[in-house]
């Protein structure tokens, strides 16, 4: 069995990617600072989540370039950006969250 580091965990993130991020109380917290660690290494991927709890790191305005955020759910750690126009908002049921992924498999060719 092999395992990996948190720093080799975010090395297949790439520039243009679309990235899920689980929220609640299972937010990656330590995979997210790795990822934003890589952030001068990366340009527009987008992090999409439900719900993340705690300090959203790679909505800050110096990791913009990198990441773009689009969230499902309003939470109070996200309204003032989500507001403001600095992350993109789809209102949408739990339920339905799968509905979309393959909406965007079928769109981007992705299988």
């Amino acid at each position: 069995m092999h395992y990996s580091t948190l720093e080799e965990s975010v090395t297949c993130i790439k520039s243009g990617y679309r990235v899920f991020i689980q929220g609640g109380v299972m937010t990656p917290h330590k995979l997210i600072n790795a990822m934003v660690a890589r952030a001068d290494e990366l340009n527009n991927v987008e992090i999409v989540h439900i719900h993340i709890e705690g300090k959203v790191l790679y909505i800050s305005p110096q990791y913009s370039k990198s990441f773009k955020t689009n969230d499902f759910f309003i939470d109070s750690n996200t309204r003032k950006d989500i507001h403001t126009g600095k992350t993109d908002y789809v209102p949408v049921f739990l339920s339905e969250v799968p509905i979309l992924y393959s909406y965007y498999n079928y769109k981007n060719r992705v299988l």
